[in-house]
Protein backbone atom coordinates (compact mmCIF):
# COMPACT_ATOMS: atom_id res chain seq x y z
CA UNK A 1 0.00 0.00 0.00
CA UNK A 2 1.03 3.53 -0.58
CA UNK A 3 -0.37 6.94 -0.08
CA UNK A 4 -1.28 9.76 -2.89
CA UNK A 5 -1.97 13.00 -2.59
CA UNK A 6 -3.69 14.98 -5.60
CA UNK A 7 -5.24 18.39 -5.64
CA UNK A 8 -8.95 18.36 -6.75
CA UNK A 9 -10.88 21.32 -6.85
CA UNK A 10 -8.06 23.60 -4.98
CA UNK A 11 -8.44 20.90 -2.01
CA UNK A 12 -5.21 18.22 -1.65
CA UNK A 13 -7.31 15.20 -1.46
CA UNK A 14 -5.51 11.15 0.01
CA UNK A 15 -6.08 8.19 -1.12
CA UNK A 16 -4.49 4.78 -0.77
CA UNK A 17 -3.52 2.85 -3.18
CA UNK A 18 -2.65 -1.02 -3.76
CA UNK A 19 -1.82 -2.57 -6.68
CA UNK A 20 1.55 -5.08 -8.08
CA UNK A 21 2.89 -4.76 -11.49
CA UNK A 22 1.50 -7.87 -12.64
CA UNK A 23 -2.14 -6.44 -11.53
CA UNK A 24 -1.63 -3.63 -13.57
CA UNK A 25 -4.33 -4.65 -15.64
CA UNK A 26 -6.26 -6.11 -13.42
CA UNK A 27 -9.90 -4.97 -12.36
CA UNK A 28 -10.13 -1.76 -10.33
CA UNK A 29 -11.81 -1.52 -7.51
CA UNK A 30 -11.98 1.88 -5.11
CA UNK A 31 -13.48 1.24 -1.61
CA UNK A 32 -15.38 4.84 0.02
CA UNK A 33 -15.55 5.18 3.51
CA UNK A 34 -18.52 5.94 5.38
CA UNK A 35 -19.43 9.29 7.55
CA UNK A 36 -16.88 9.83 10.47
CA UNK A 37 -14.22 7.48 8.95
CA UNK A 38 -11.61 7.14 6.72
CA UNK A 39 -10.19 4.94 4.10
CA UNK A 40 -8.09 3.69 6.89
CA UNK A 41 -11.34 1.86 7.87
CA UNK A 42 -10.84 0.05 4.33
CA UNK A 43 -7.51 -1.08 4.79
CA UNK A 44 -8.72 -5.04 5.77
CA UNK A 45 -10.43 -5.58 3.02
CA UNK A 46 -8.12 -3.58 0.71
CA UNK A 47 -5.37 -6.49 1.56
CA UNK A 48 -7.77 -9.10 0.78
CA UNK A 49 -8.95 -7.58 -2.56
CA UNK A 50 -5.30 -6.47 -3.57
CA UNK A 51 -4.17 -10.28 -4.05
CA UNK A 52 -6.11 -9.93 -7.57
CA UNK A 53 -7.37 -6.75 -8.03
CA UNK A 54 -6.00 -2.97 -8.01
CA UNK A 55 -7.20 -1.25 -5.48
CA UNK A 56 -7.93 2.52 -4.41
CA UNK A 57 -9.45 3.81 -1.37
CA UNK A 58 -9.66 7.71 -1.32
CA UNK A 59 -10.30 10.04 1.59
CA UNK A 60 -12.78 12.20 0.74
CA UNK A 61 -12.69 15.93 1.35
CA UNK A 62 -12.60 16.54 4.99
CA UNK A 63 -12.10 12.97 6.18
CA UNK A 64 -8.59 10.86 7.09
CA UNK A 65 -5.32 12.82 5.49
CA UNK A 66 -7.27 14.67 2.52
CA UNK A 67 -7.92 18.71 3.21
CA UNK A 68 -10.73 19.85 5.18
CA UNK A 69 -13.14 22.17 2.86
CA UNK A 70 -14.32 25.67 4.19
CA UNK A 71 -17.79 24.19 5.03
CA UNK A 72 -19.22 20.19 4.78
CA UNK A 73 -19.73 18.91 1.57
CA UNK A 74 -23.44 17.57 0.28
CA UNK A 75 -23.21 13.96 -1.33
CA UNK A 76 -23.40 15.59 -5.26
CA UNK A 77 -20.33 18.17 -4.11
CA UNK A 78 -18.15 14.50 -2.48
CA UNK A 79 -19.88 12.56 -5.68
CA UNK A 80 -17.74 15.39 -7.79
CA UNK A 81 -14.63 15.20 -6.39
CA UNK A 82 -14.06 11.35 -7.17
CA UNK A 83 -14.50 12.06 -10.90
CA UNK A 84 -10.95 14.39 -11.31
CA UNK A 85 -9.26 11.92 -8.53
CA UNK A 86 -10.43 8.58 -10.68
CA UNK A 87 -8.86 10.38 -13.64
CA UNK A 88 -5.66 10.81 -11.17
CA UNK A 89 -5.45 7.23 -10.78
CA UNK A 90 -5.78 6.47 -14.18
CA UNK A 91 -9.55 4.44 -13.62
CA UNK A 92 -11.61 4.66 -16.51
CA UNK A 93 -13.98 2.16 -15.01
CA UNK A 94 -13.67 0.51 -11.87
CA UNK A 95 -16.09 -1.17 -9.14
CA UNK A 96 -16.84 1.06 -6.25
CA UNK A 97 -18.10 -0.32 -3.12
CA UNK A 98 -19.33 1.76 -0.36
CA UNK A 99 -19.24 1.60 3.82
CA UNK A 100 -22.66 3.48 5.15
CA UNK A 101 -22.35 7.11 3.50
CA UNK A 102 -20.37 6.07 1.00
CA UNK A 103 -22.78 4.27 -0.70
CA UNK A 104 -25.03 7.25 -0.47
CA UNK A 105 -22.04 8.83 -2.22
CA UNK A 106 -21.49 6.14 -5.00
CA UNK A 107 -25.24 5.79 -5.50
CA UNK A 108 -24.86 9.87 -6.65
CA UNK A 109 -21.82 8.94 -9.02
CA UNK A 110 -23.60 6.62 -10.49
CA UNK A 111 -26.66 9.26 -11.75
CA UNK A 112 -23.97 12.08 -12.43
CA UNK A 113 -21.10 10.08 -13.68
CA UNK A 114 -22.07 6.43 -14.93
CA UNK A 115 -19.17 5.93 -16.80
CA UNK A 116 -16.78 5.52 -14.24
CA UNK A 117 -19.01 2.33 -12.84
CA UNK A 118 -18.13 -0.83 -14.36
CA UNK A 119 -20.60 -2.48 -11.88
CA UNK A 120 -23.80 -1.55 -11.21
Amino acid sequence: MKSEWTIVAGLRMHARVWGREDLKKAPAVVLLHGLGVSSRYTIPTANLLAKEMRVFAPDLPGFGLSDQPRRPLDVTELARFLVPRAEVMGLERATFVGNSFGCQVIAQLAVSDPQLLSAR
